[in-house]
C-alpha cells in the first residue's frame, strides 16, 4: 500500500454494491459543494468539497473495476 493511502475492505451484497455505484454516479460536484464545510482545508490545501469529490470518484472507480460500471 502506498504511503498516505488506506485500504478499507468493503463487503456488500451485490444489489447494494450496484445501488451504491448508481448513487455515486448520480452524485454531482455541486452536491459536494453544498455539503462541504467551506472552511475545512486538507494538508495539501485542497478545500473539503474537492477532497469529497475526489474520494467519491475513487470509490466509484473501484466499484467499476469490480464490475459495477455505468451502462
Amino acid at each position: 500500500m502506498a504511503d498516505g493511502h488506506v485500504c478499507v475492505p468493503l463487503d456488500l451484497p451485490r444489489d447494494e454494491a450496484a445501488a451504491f455505484a448508481e448513487f455515486l454516479q448520480r452524485t454531482s460536484y455541486e452536491d459536494c459543494l453544498r455539503r462541504a464545510n467551506k472552511l475545512k482545508r486538507y494538508s495539501d490545501g485542497r478545500e473539503e468539497a474537492d477532497v469529497m469529490w475526489s474520494a467519491l470518484r475513487l470509490v466509484e472507480g473501484q466499484l467499476a473495476d469490480a464490475g459495477f460500471r455505468r451502462k
